[in-house]
């Protein structure tokens, strides 16, 4: 699993089962708080935005998808030209 851009309040971790965890960094603990789905392999890597309004993961295949704050499955794929 890799480690991805804690913001203010959250971490979020990617792994190879194809799922993204989001956890709460409130205090000294780390509480999982969701599993984000809706990537088909492994993903490499996450980016929350600058508001932390949504976040952003990559798969091996260039697919991005975007989360938005408070859904489970992503909201959009962006899939690469050509």
């Amino acid at each position: 699993a890799r480690t991805h851009m804690l913001t203010s309040r959250h971490l979020a971790t990617c792994s190879a089962d194809s799922t993204i965890k989001l956890w709460s960094t409130a205090g000294f603990e780390y509480v999982l708080e969701r599993t984000l789905t809706g990537h088909q392999r492994w993903v490499w890597d996450a980016a929350f935005s600058a508001d932390s309004a949504y976040l952003v993961t990559g798969e091996p295949s260039s697919s991005l998808r975007r989360f938005i704050k408070g859904h489970k499955t992503h909201a959009s794929i962006v899939r690469p030209r050509g």
